[in-house]
């Protein structure tokens, strides 16, 4: 009997199932080439200049489009950076506009035609802060990362209480100023639970049927399930980042 691992039964099947559900794979190498090869980098650049150009026609445009990043860069690297921007996220910044002599809404993400967004997701994703650490994966929604997953083997006595330790414990210390930016993580083995990164409480309204359980003072949602349904939860993933303009999280 063929015994179960993480890379072949979580990774690779997630990879797959993530692909089928929209999202376009870039593989580590383009990953850290379209960061300019900086490792402290959280960002895509080049996807990230092009859609927020496009999605803000003549608000952003290449003499500020800089400064628009260079300010989603400085968040804070705590709860209140991670609230600013999901604040980013909803539409809730403002860009002065020079020719209307006003500041308007800057739009990162567009919620009603989602054809107008790019979803895109790597693998071992390695970032530098006050050491350098490797994420399993990383999700991005027009360049900016707004999902961390972490994958854990299913043969664990508790394989979601360790990559939830990992996330709210290891990186949260270690390697702030990339989870300063994710709205959700999740942790994967013969299931997939999810929750609010740097949330205390997090909330998962839409699970059904919720287990909560406490870690280090910590709630998180189990969407229960085997990975026969994981497809299922993949698409509810992407569905999930969509739903951050409803206030689902920090509300």
């Amino acid at each position: 009997m063929t015994r179960l691992s993480e890379k072949r039964d979580v990774q690779e099947a997630l990879v797959t199932y993530l692909i089928g559900s929209g999202w376009d794979y870039l593989p580590p190498d383009d990953v850290l080439q379209a960061r300019g090869n900086d490792l402290r980098e959280p960002f895509l650049p080049p996807t990230a200049r092009q859609r927020l150009t496009a999605l803000n026609p003549g608000l952003v445009t290449p003499a500020n489009v800089e400064d628009v990043l260079h300010r989603l860069r400085t968040v804070r690297p705590d709860m209140t950076g991670n609230e600013n921007f999901l604040a980013a996220l909803r539409g809730r910044w403002t860009v002065y506009d020079e020719a209307q002599k006003r500041e308007r809404n800057l739009t990162l993400i567009d919620f009603d035609t989602l054809k107008n967004n790019t979803f895109t997701f790597t693998q071992e994703f390695k970032f530098e802060d006050r050491d350098v650490r490797r994420a399993d994966m990383v999700l991005f929604v027009n360049g900016l990362p707004v999902a961390i997953v972490e994958n854990k083997s299913p043969t664990l006595p508790e394989p979601e209480l360790e990559a939830f330790d990992q996330v709210q414990h290891t990186y949260t210390q270690r390697i702030p100023e990339l989870l300063k930016f994710p709205q959700l993580f999740a942790a994967c083995d013969l299931r997939l639970h999810y929750g609010a990164t740097l949330d205390n409480v997090s909330r998962c309204p839409h699970c059904p049927q919720p287990r909560r359980r406490r870690r280090g003072g910590y709630f998180f949602d189990c969407q229960v399930g085997t990975f026969s349904i994981v497809k299922v939860q993949a698409k509810r993933l992407k569905w999930v980042l969509f739903r951050l303009s409803n206030g689902y999280f920090f509300a």
